[in-house]
């Protein structure tokens, strides 16, 4: 009879084994990669994603780059503590063309995740030597995106947020009261 009640200890029950099974399978390889797959085909989620991590890999590299350590140290580095599937996968296969002699812009050219005009500035860093200086730009230009993006996703986000509660109050009165004009009628 009680919807509410019949539904709550099974739907707890399932609550609290998906945060077990996410909690349990977060480091394994194939699950890293199925959810990072997912959540780079959420359309706004994406780009807010990719470019965090970007920026991420950019100072890392800078930071790393300006202190003077090797490329291929400094991509191992930054693999190491990107902790993004997709990107930790290209720096693996980054290393090793670099190991082969390609240089840094054309082995981050063969992956989507990279967007040209980044691979274009490091291209430059390259070709004079200045790669901290480049990286520096890239993740400072890759950071006033993502606070410009969240400041517009929360702009908008608002007002649903003010509707919803809206609601939730206005259904939380209607089952107070309800039951109390019920009864007023019958009398």
């Amino acid at each position: 009879p009680n919807l509410m009640g019949t539904l709550f200890l099974p739907g707890v029950l399932i609550l609290g084994l998906l945060i077990y099974f996410l909690y349990s399978n977060r480091k394994k390889e194939r699950f890293r990669e199925v959810s990072s797959h997912f959540i780079l085909k959420i359309p706004v989620i994406a780009e807010l994603v990719n470019k965090i991590y970007l920026a991420r890999f950019c100072n890392t590299m800078r930071l790393l780059i300006s202190t003077k350590i090797p490329l291929l140290r400094a991509i191992s580095m930054s693999r190491q503590t990107i902790g993004f599937y997709p990107m930790e996968r290209s720096l693996k296969k980054v290393e090793s063309d670099i190991i082969e002699g390609k240089s840094l812009h054309m082995s981050l050219q063969q992956f989507p995740i990279y967007p040209p005009k980044m691979i274009q500035l490091v291209k430059v860093g390259e070709e004079i030597n200045k790669l901290d200086y480049f990286f520096e730009n890239i993740a400072d230009q890759y950071v006033k995106e993502v606070e410009h993006q969240t400041g517009t996703v929360s702009k908008l986000i608002e007002p649903l947020i003010i509707i919803f509660l809206g609601l939730v109050v206005g259904f939380i009165l209607i089952s107070m009261y309800l039951p109390m004009f019920e009864m007023s009628n019958s009398f």
